[in-house]
């Protein structure tokens, strides 16, 4: 059986995939996947048997009609027993729709966006099913078995390890002498920050009682990697910024090596989750029990505030503050993150 997956974005929703499709593959041994997204995320995705990612530029090369047209017509359509539209937008219709006049069968996941709006109103009242679990229903559809392997769920080359051990060579730290403690301070939407004042209170906390570890900040953009240069500079010699030091699927692959990650709820939670590392995350206006807690991790490790009647605000995270004052994260504090992050580093 041959499946072609259809996914472009966001990159935590694409990354929450791959779990699904390797566990697939691994019961399976006959099956064959190939999984269309953006060329970025494609990496993700590379060196596992069976699963051929597809890159496709749908922003430049492929964009609008006329471009997913003729992306369609460069696709092996007739070829696949099934096309499974894994995001549900107005993208993956159009190629879905292409897909269905060649004959081939289309599975679509569902959003379930009528209990979306209800979890919002009821304030978390019941549990959202894991969007791993939304992912799954297709293949199981197909009659296939898509209960989750544990991670980790990327097996890196030799030629890759090489290529890492270069780079932390060149930064003095191996061999690795104390604990490495990954920091994700950002995320798409601001209210599912924390904030850099909180983050670097915390730094300070951490240069006091543990001077040893070394911290490693990530994120992307300008913005963000400037914000993470001044971060670094409350301890020079301990904090490195990763921003544009590695591509994607490289700084993924330095994540396996970290003994933790601190982080938002953001793609890097998720990366950090499918590392198998110990994940301790921080959550404002989105909540966990929307589908989209960290995989495999200990649920002592989420760090939210239980006392306000306004969260969760959005599934997303996307709707501004109703108070404006962003009590959901301004109320947790430095100490009680790095209690947390102790117990979790020192384990």
């Amino acid at each position: 059986m041959r499946l072609l997956v259809v996914r472009f974005s966001a990159m935590g929703d694409v990354a929450l995939l791959l779990p699904v499709l390797v566990s697939v593959l691994h019961r399976h041994p006959q099956l064959h996947i190939d999984l269309l997204t953006r060329p970025k995320l494609a990496s993700l995705f590379e060196g596992i048997e069976r699963l051929q990612p597809l890159p496709a530029d749908v922003d430049n090369e492929y964009k609008g009609m006329s471009g997913l047209w003729h992306l369609s017509r460069r696709l092996p359509l007739r070829e696949y027993d099934c096309l499974i539209d894994a995001h549900q937008n107005l993208r993956s219709n159009i190629i879905k729709a292409i897909a269905r006049l060649q004959g081939v069968r289309c599975l679509s996941i569902s959003k379930n966006r009528t209990q979306r709006k209800r979890f919002i109103r009821q304030r978390a009242a019941f549990a959202l099913p894991h969007v791993t679990e939304m992912y799954a229903a297709p293949f199981r559809q197909l009659g296939l078995d898509a209960t989750l392997l544990p991670p980790p769920y990327m097996l890196f080359s030799a030629e890759e390890q090489g290529a890492l051990d270069n780079f932390l060579h060149s930064l003095d730290l191996l061999p690795q002498k104390s604990a490495w403690v990954g920091i994700a301070p950002f995320a798409f939407h601001e209210n599912k920050q924390w904030g850099v004042h909180k983050v670097e209170s915390l730094l300070r906390l951490i240069r006091q009682r543990y001077p040893e570890w070394r911290i490693f900040l990530f994120g992307g953009g300008k913005k963000e990697a400037a914000l993470m240069d001044e971060l670094c500079a409350l301890s020079p010699s301990q904090i490195v910024n990763m921003a544009g030091r590695l591509s994607l699927r490289q700084e993924w692959h330095f994540m396996h090596h970290l003994d933790a990650m601190l982080s938002m709820d953001s793609a890097n939670m998720h990366l950090a989750a499918l590392a198998g590392i110990p994940v301790v995350s921080i959550w404002g206006a989105t909540h966990p029990a929307a589908g989209f807690a960290p995989l495999f991790q200990a649920k002592e490790n989420i760090i939210q505030r239980k006392d306000l009647d306004c969260r969760p605000c959005s599934i997303f995270g996307s709707k501004p503050c109703v108070r404006g004052d962003k009590a959901c994260m301004e109320g947790i504090e430095a100490a009680q993150v790095m209690a947390r992050l102790e117990k979790v580093v020192l384990a």
